[in-house]
């Protein structure tokens, strides 16, 4: 028994394999990959966006630096780790990263020693007292006191 279908006000009869013949199917799976292809497209764009957004970000960071330098006269060791700070030699980081949507604001930077913020890289603030095995609690009294986000 024979099945068929319409498909663009033509009966179709459906096979194991689509209908050569019918220009509507072939249309259709044209249509199918025009969509897929602008969705690539598009994502390829907010990709793009993102990158562009990533680097205004990075460049903002640089005047918050400058802003948030005042850091070591509060606390003068490493919000994680709590080693002694270098401000030669420190690092600012965002608490939450860029990469995941952090942005460059004094509540979300911080100085933190240069091994650690190598060792965080884009990591959020939990992920990297997970890897790093560092206490929460002293982190977090840590960044209270210098009044940041995380």
């Amino acid at each position: 028994m024979k099945r068929t279908v319409t498909r663009r006000n033509k009966e179709v009869v459906l096979g194991s394999k689509l209908p050569i013949n019918d220009t509507g199917l072939i249309i259709k799976a044209l249509d199918i990959y025009k969509i897929e292809l602008e969705k690539k497209e598009h994502i390829d764009t907010l990709k793009a966006k993102a990158a562009a957004a990533d680097k205004k970000s990075r460049q903002l960071a640089i005047s918050v630096k400058r802003k948030i330098s005042n850091q070591i006269k509060i606390l003068n060791v490493c919000p994680y780790c709590g080693d002694m700070l270098n401000i030669d030699t420190a690092h600012a980081d965002h608490i939450y990263p860029v990469s995941k949507g952090g942005q460059s604001t004094r509540k979300n930077m911080v100085y933190v020693c240069d091994r650690c913020n190598l060792k965080k890289k884009d990591f959020t603030l939990n992920k990297f007292i997970q890897i790093s095995g560092y206490k929460r609690e002293d982190i977090e009294n840590r960044l209270d006191l210098l009044h940041k986000d995380y």
